[in-house]
């Protein structure tokens, strides 16, 4: 009966042994946490419920009722990381202790909460990468994976009551096994959360690594991964490799060396010529960039750096220098060769020389001043030489791939900087001359980005308001549109076939037009202009009474001369004649009768007058437009057939006059350009919105090139058939002016040779 004691006592001792730091002296910090710690085991057993009705065998031969406990656990995992594996186990066995003593539990529970503990550790031990990185988040995950590490000292404790008092029935030994399982996992997952949240609040307390040791791990590829990952953090330290490495492993290590090495060597060469990197100044400091760049050619030894900048002229191939510039403790004493290198150098890329003798190379007197060793480079700027970049060594210094890099990188980040004043001065030149142009319009116009900023706006744009209140703004450091009317058509993407106007200053009006600016992948922003459209509007209101003058000026005399017509006819008995030439003086003032009226109703649809809406049926006002065509109809031996049959409702809400005058001027239309003898159908339909017109012909059709200009006004088709009945031209821009001002559309579907078709669709309601 105490053989599996014993044994769980060894294992314990040998896995303490195992995971334990012995060197580490505890604080009192520590010892305070544990005996906090061990004070809550008692209290921590009072709180339980039992929920099972079943039975447990124990080590001592009795059964007892299985208890659920809810916080028992919470000290064995929280001193893991506050005081180590070794109290954890204390506290486990004491836990233990007291469930069998206060609450009648089998004694082997404390080898239970002993091995919560050292599993806990284990997993702690193995995870070590994750004590300063992502420990947070796996805590929960650590704490449940260690309890089902667990489960085994419960399912061997069980086995082995069940051998010792001959209990027979496997399902009986499971049936305990799972009920016993099962009454931990509350107290698992609750004292999971409670240590997190110890963790996460008081992870300044919480440190594992001083209490336990990392295992190492046996597979070599993770021994490569931490390495690498080492590597990946900036850990740059000469490693010896173990001895017990293999062949292939120790080729592995040493490969993992030489790209250690690798890489310290570019992570200082980067580190110094970070200092030097353009995009780290400002614009303004180009010539402090250019001594930045001088005094990191200073730090391999050099006794003198020097910049010489040529300023290129068609005259010379090579260019004058224009600035020369140095650094160092023998920089004026070696300035007299700034002429020589820039010829000796002549188009090469780089000048590299050693042990040098100057007498034998630049031809100068034995006695001459001179460094020993030289490095020159050039300065390219879209293929052009712009000037060298060259250092001198008081002594003599062989150039290894390395150092020419380093140089390499140095003339680069010189030449990158003088190309970017050149482009900055480029730029605030264009800049200036675009807000110039922008400036001289008298229409505000500005840029916006996607985010709504507006990155430019000229003078006009800035002037502008309404009633006080100023077109664009700045608020919380940003400039944007200010004016609300303006806001909500700019914020709405969706495109209307209705123009956008806005009122600004007073009574002027303008046309919002929006153009974008695309980007490589995506919309970048947009140009806003403002067109002032005031005078056209005082024109338009200018042409509009004028030509409403002319028309009721010429109403009078029309009717004037309709009545002494008709007074001809009634003074006296006419010849055949005379009547004759009395019908075609009539049928004139009744074309231009027509023409004044058609006059009239345009220059009502151009004005601001609201139009008149009314409820009528479609049906009776089809009926009635084909009564007052019937006479020209007859003339032609045209048939007007009508087609009701999608007209479940003719009702209407519109200006029925207008409405009226749309369908006249189809229906003269058609009968105008239909061949004798033919029909013409007239359609409506509705739909739950929309009213649907059709008047179908069978005439000669209309070209594709012309039906899109046959809504324009003073439009007309240049055939011989048309000819003859060419009218103003008016008919059908009445057409569409009644469709626009109701919102509704009009549209033709024509083919040579099968006639035209005329769609008019308008709003059931006012929109």
């Amino acid at each position: 009966m105490w053989i599996l004691p014993v044994l769980l006592t060894i294992g314990l001792g040998l896995a303490i042994w195992k995971l334990q730091k012995w060197d580490f002296r505890y604080s009192f910090c520590e010892l305070k946490w544990f005996i906090f710690l061990a004070l809550l085991v008692f209290p921590l057993s009072f709180l339980n419920f039992r929920p099972f009705d079943g039975q447990l065998l124990t080590l001592n031969g009795v059964t007892t009722q299985p208890v659920v406990m809810v916080l028992s656990a919470l000290p064995v995992f929280l001193a893991v990381g506050l005081v180590g594996p070794l109290p954890a186990v204390v506290l486990g066995l004491g836990t233990g202790l007291v469930q069998y003593t206060r609450l009648g539990q089998d004694p082997m529970g404390m080898f239970f909460y002993a091995s919560l503990g050292l599993a806990f550790a284990w997993i702690l031990a193995r995870e070590k990468s994750q004590w300063h990185s992502d420990w947070k988040q796996h805590t929960v995950l650590q704490v449940v994976w260690s309890f089902l590490l667990s489960t085994a000292v419960i399912v061997l404790i069980q086995f082995t009551h069940a051998l010792i008092y001959s209990e027979q029935s496997v399902l009986v030994i499971l049936e305990q096994i799972l009920i016993l399982a099962v009454s931990h996992v509350p107290e698992v997952l609750i004292s999971s959360s409670i240590v997190w949240a110890f963790v996460y609040w008081l992870n300044s307390d919480w440190h594992p690594a001083d209490f336990i040791k990392a295992l190492p791990s046996t597979n070599p590829f993770d021994r490569v991964m931490e390495r690498i990952q080492e590597l990946a953090n900036g850990d740059y330290e000469e490693q010896i490799p173990p001895a017990v490495l293999s062949g292939n492993e120790k080729a592995l290590f040493m490969a993992l060396e030489k790209l250690r090495a690798n890489l310290q060597t570019r992570n200082d060469t980067q580190a110094r010529l970070l200092s030097v990197d353009p995009s780290h100044y400002s614009r303004e400091g180009f010539d402090l960039m250019l001594s930045s760049i001088l005094r990191a050619a200073l730090t391999r030894d050099a006794s003198s750096a020097r910049l010489i900048l040529l300023d290129k002229s068609p005259e010379s191939r090579r260019g004058e220098m224009r600035l020369r510039l140095g650094q160092g403790e023998n920089t004026r004493l070696y300035a007299y060769l700034d002429t020589l290198i820039i010829e000796k150098i002549g188009d090469q890329d780089q000048l590299i020389l050693s042990d040098l003798k100057v007498d034998q190379y630049f031809g100068l007197t034995s006695g001459t001043p001179h460094p020993q060793s030289i490095a020159a480079l050039q300065l390219r700027g879209s293929g052009d030489a712009q000037g060298v970049l060259w250092v001198g060594f008081e002594q003599n210094h062989w150039f290894d791939q390395e150092d020419i890099q380093f140089y390499q990188q140095l003339a680069y980040r010189a030449s990158a900087s003088l190309n970017s004043k050149a482009q900055f001065s480029k730029v605030q030149n264009d800049k200036g001359w675009l807000s110039l142009a922008f400036n001289a319009f008298t229409d505000p116009v500005f840029v916006m980005d996607k985010d709504g900023h507006i990155q430019f706006s000229n003078t006009a744009a800035l002037a502008a308001s309404n009633k006080g209140e100023a077109l664009i703004g700045k608020k919380d450091g940003v400039v944007r549109v200010a004016n609300e009317k303006l806001l909500s058509y700019l914020s709405n993407d969706k495109k209307s076939a209705e123009p956008k106007t806005l009122q600004l200053d007073g009574n002027k009006t303008y046309d919002v037009l929006r153009f974008p600016l695309e980007g490589d992948q995506d919309r970048q922003g947009e140009v806003v202009l403002l067109r002032d459209t005031s005078w056209l509007q005082q024109l338009n209101n200018q042409k509009n009474e004028f030509v409403s003058n002319i028309s009721h000026d010429l109403r009078a005399p029309l009717w004037l001369m309709k009545g002494h017509t008709k007074l001809l006819s009634n003074i006296g008995k006419l010849s055949t004649e005379q009547r004759k030439y009395v019908e075609k003086i009539d049928a004139g003032i009744d074309t231009m009768t027509r023409l004044v009226n058609k006059v009239l109703n345009l220059e009502r649809l151009d004005g601001d007058g609201l139009l008149v809406y009314t409820s009528f049926s479609i049906q009776e006002t089809i009926d009635d437009t084909i009564k007052l065509l019937g006479v020209q109809a007859q003339q032609k031996k045209i048939s007007l057939n009508v087609d009701y049959g999608g007209l479940k409702t003719p009702y209407i809400s519109a200006d029925q006059i207008m409405v009226q005058q749309a369908l006249y001027n189809l229906i003269e239309n058609a009968i105008k350009f239909s061949p004798r003898g033919e029909s013409v159908l007239i359609s409506a339909e509705r739909d739950s919105s929309w009213m649907h017109i059709s008047v179908k012909d069978n005439g000669k059709g209309i070209a594709p090139l012309d039906q899109p200009k046959l809504f324009t006004r003073f439009f007309h088709v240049d055939d011989d058939l048309a000819y003859e009945n060419r009218g103003q031209g008016l008919g059908l821009a009445i057409v569409k002016s009644v469709a626009d001002k109701h919102g509704g559309n009009v549209s033709v579907k024509s083919t040579l040779g099968e006639g035209s078709t005329f769609y008019l669709d308008l709003p059931l309601h006012k929109i």
